[in-house]
Parts: C-alpha cells; sequence; structure tokens
C-alpha cells in the first residue's frame, strides 16, 4: 500500500494534464515556375500522401495541432514520414530519404510542430499556419529523372 500512493499520486498527475486541440493548416508553396507533384510516405506502403500544386500556387492541408504533455500535428501525416519527393514537371526529382540530424535542414516529409526541417509557423485568425516553400534552391538539388 505504501507503494501504491506515489503511483496514484503520478497518476493523478498525469491525468491532469490537459490537451489543448487548436486549428492547424499545413500550407506547401510552390514558388517555382514548375508543377510538381509531391509524394509523402512511411516504410508500408499503406501510409502515403499524394498531392499536385500548380506553378506559383499553394495548398493547404487543414487538422488539428494538440499541445499538452506531448506535442503535435495531424495535417494528413501526423509525424515525420521515412521518405518524400517532389517531382519538378515530369523531369526532376528532389528525394527525401532520411530526416536530417539538424532541424534546420529542409525535409518536406517532417513533422512541422517543432518548426523544423523548413516550415514556420505563424497565426492567422487563431489558426496556426506551418507553411513549407518550394524554391528555385530546391530545383537546383533535384536530380534528373532520366
Amino acid at each position: 500500500m505504501k507503494n501504491l500512493i506515489p503511483l496514484l499520486f503520478l497518476f493523478l498527475l498525469s491525468a491532469c494534464h490537459k490537451v489543448n486541440e487548436q486549428k492547424a493548416i499545413r500550407r506547401i508553396i510552390n514558388e517555382t515556375d514548375y508543377r510538381v507533384e509531391i509524394s509523402i510516405y512511411g516504410d508500408e506502403l499503406a501510409e502515403s500522401f499524394q498531392y499536385e500544386i500548380m506553378p506559383k500556387d499553394s495548398l493547404d492541408i487543414e487538422g488539428s495541432c494538440f499541445f499538452g504533455a506531448s506535442e503535435y500535428c495531424s495535417l494528413d501525416w501526423t509525424t515525420s514520414l521515412a521518405f518524400g519527393e517532389i517531382i519538378f514537371q515530369d523531369s526532376l526529382r528532389l528525394l527525401y530519404e532520411d530526416l536530417p540530424s539538424d532541424c534546420m535542414e529542409k525535409s518536406i516529409n517532417g513533422d512541422p510542430v517543432r518548426e523544423c526541417y523548413g516550415y514556420k509557423r505563424k497565426t492567422e485568425n487563431g489558426i496556426l499556419i506551418y507553411s513549407y516553400r518550394i524554391t528555385s534552391a530546391d530545383i537546383k538539388q533535384a536530380k534528373s529523372l532520366e
């Protein structure tokens, strides 16, 4: 019984952590003159997402972020997935295989909640916006599909 009191206290303390949910958007901005196709997928093909963005356009993926004992966003993919690729007009491919150890490097498949991997956060009308910009620098890093 004496050992159960600290465990009970910890259980009650953890149960009191309130989780705050906030509306959020993952905004992928295509600043290039290329039509881009984006694929994000995990180790298993069952978890995959595909998008197309026209030149000088953007895509908003709506969802929520949760803050409390842990922080994460559910904006199509919830956490960082294993692979991400950007195809520029069916001719160039930029592949992100693993998340970089430095969160300051870009990786479209990363989780935006900590503003890592190229995602920048701002708030508009009470909604969190996590923006990722596809730029000419990304085109320079891409490899030919041929």
